[in-house]
């Protein structure tokens, strides 16, 4: 299983992605969780995590901060994770990294045969669709 978050800052969407995979493993899953930069100033939770024994891999362009640039790096850099370890599910959580996770899964099973492709899941945390992005990007979240 890969699960990819935008960021591990302290937080619920944060605390919720190493719990649940702290859960997931203690049942037996394998599961790897993919996260980006945290933005200036934000407490993070990678060392818990790490400590926790989650297998954790940093993409450095992936983080909440909009940039086409950065965002096409994260991209191809969570496609490259998601084809070198074909996971049966990929999960993703929060808007960007639901996107490009998502966009990534989308491309990675239609190069699989049905009975080899990724169940995909994606779970929203908050009410990102007031006051959070500008109206342009409300737009682009919602057709996401």
């Amino acid at each position: 299983m890969v699960r990819i978050i935008a960021r591990l800052n302290v937080g619920g969407p944060a605390r919720h992605v190493t719990l649940l995979n702290a859960g997931l493993q203690a049942r037996g899953h394998e599961t790897l969780l993919m996260y980006g930069a945290l933005d200036a100033g934000e407490a993070s939770l990678e060392d818990p995590a790490r400590a926790s024994g989650i297998p954790l891999a940093r993409e450095p362009h992936l983080g909440r901060s909009i940039s086409a640039t950065s965002d096409l790096h994260a991209f191809l850099s969570v496609l490259r994770r998601i084809l070198r370890e074909r996971p049966d599910v990929i999960h993703t959580h929060t808007a960007k990294a639901g996107a490009l996770g998502r966009l990534a899964a989308l491309i990675y099973n239609a190069t699989r045969r049905r009975s080899s492709r990724a169940l995909v899941v994606h779970t929203f945390h908050g009410h990102v669709l007031e006051g959070y992005f500008s109206p342009a990007m409300n737009v682009a979240v919602r057709l996401s």
